[in-house]
């Protein structure tokens, strides 16, 4: 019984995970949460597109995401920009050199 509560918990987790809502973050607090993860490999960052002049960022964790907005006008991205989209397969994988803090 606990065992199929624990389970049913962690896939409600995954589904939710990534449509909370987005919090907002400064640039050095976005550099400074990305630094921290170089060297974790649980955690991905994915760009998300903009919406209302404000990036997307999400980072995904093995059950859970976050969703972070920053000023786009704040943070140079070099990945083309698209619309927001709560579609994972259309995110993309961002790498250390597709950020210019």
């Amino acid at each position: 019984m606990i065992k199929r509560f624990l389970l049913m918990l962690a896939v409600a987790s995954m589904i939710t995970g990534c449509n909370a809502d987005m919090k907002p973050i400064d640039k050095q607090s976005l550099e400074a949460k990305f630094e921290d993860t170089i060297n974790n490999s649980s955690e991905t960052w994915w760009y998300a597109g903009v919406k209302d002049g404000e990036h997307v960022i999400a980072i995904k964790r093995p059950m859970s995401a976050e969703l972070y907005a920053i000023d786009a006008q704040s943070l140079e991205i070099t990945i083309p920009e698209f619309a927001f989209t709560k579609d994972e397969d259309k995110w993309v994988n961002i790498k250390a050199e597709n950020l210019k803090f």
